[in-house]
C-alpha cells in the first residue's frame, strides 16, 4: 500500500491498522449491512428468499479493501492473491460452511476472458481449493453470452443484464455446490447462476464471496 520495505507478511504496521475487520451487523443471507451490530434476515430476503442455503463474505468493499481488490481485479496484481485467499478461507470457517461435493466460480464469457486476461473469481477458487483440498470444476458452469459490466448498471438493469447468461454442462442431481465470486452488490449474478444450478439438480448451494458492497 505504501511501498515500505518494513513488512513481515503483507503490510507494514501502519497500513495494517487500516485493514479493519467487519463492523456492524448484516443479513446472513445476502450480507446487507446494518448500522447496529445485529444479525437478522433483511426485508428483501424475507420477501424473496435466495436459492442458496448459506451465504458468506470476507470483507465489506470499502477504502483500503476496495483499492486492493480493484487492483487485483482490474490491474491483475497477482501478488495480492494469497492475501485475498486468506480472507476467503477465513470467511469459509467464520460462516460455518460445509465441505461441498463440487466447487465452482462465476465464469466469464470467452470474449470477456480474452479482454481481461484472467478470471479473478477462478483464481480465488483455485487458491481456496488448493488449501482446503476441495474439488474444483472449472468448465461445468459456463457463461454463454457477453454482458455489460455490472458495476455500470442499476439494480433493475443488472438483473436483465445477466438473465439467461449461464448454463451448466451436466446433471448435478444430489450434489452440494460451493459457488465463489469476487464481489457481491445486488446479488444478480449469483442469483442467476444459482438458479441454473438448482435447475440442474444441485441439492444445496453455498455462496462465498470475497467482498460485499455497502449501499450508499
Amino acid at each position: 500500500m505504501c511501498g515500505s520495505p518494513e513488512v513481515e507478511v503483507y503490510f507494514c504496521l501502519k497500513c495494517l491498522q487500516k485493514i479493519a475487520p467487519k463492523q456492524g451487523g448484516y443479513c446472513p443471507l445476502c450480507g446487507e449491512k446494518y448500522v447496529l451490530d445485529t444479525s437478522h434476515v433483511c426485508s428483501s430476503c424475507l420477501k424473496h428468499p435466495p436459492p442458496w442455503t448459506k451465504f458468506g463474505f470476507g470483507v465489506f468493499l470499502t477504502d483500503i479493501y476496495q483499492k486492493i481488490i480493484y487492483d487485483f481485479k482490474f490491474q491483475k496484481k497477482m501478488e495480492m492473491l494469497n492475501f485475498l485467499v486468506d480472507i476467503l478461507e477465513n470467511a469459509f470457517f467464520e460462516f460455518g460452511f460445509l465441505k461441498p461435493d463440487i466447487v465452482m466460480c462465476i465464469p466469464m464469457s470467452k470474449n470477456e476472458l480474452r479482454a481481461r486476461g484472467f478470471n479473478q473469481s477462478l483464481e480465488l477458487a483455485k487458491g481456496l481449493c488448493k488449501r482446503l483440498h476441495f474439488r474444483l470444476k472449472r468448465n461445468l458452469l459456463l457463461k454463454i453470452k457477453d454482458t455489460l459490466p455490472q458495476r455500470e448498471l442499476d439494480r433493475k438493469k443488472r438483473k436483465l443484464n445477466v438473465k439467461g447468461c449461464f448454463a451448466v454442462k451436466q446433471d448435478l442431481q444430489g450434489k452440494s455446490v460451493l459457488l465463489i465470486d469476487d464481489i457481491y452488490t445486488t446479488g444478480a449474478t449469483c442469483l442467476e447462476a444459482s438458479k441454473v444450478l438448482k435447475q440442474k439438480g444441485a441439492r444445496t448451494i453455498q455462496v462465498l464471496v470475497l467482498a460485499r458492497t455497502i449501499k450508499k
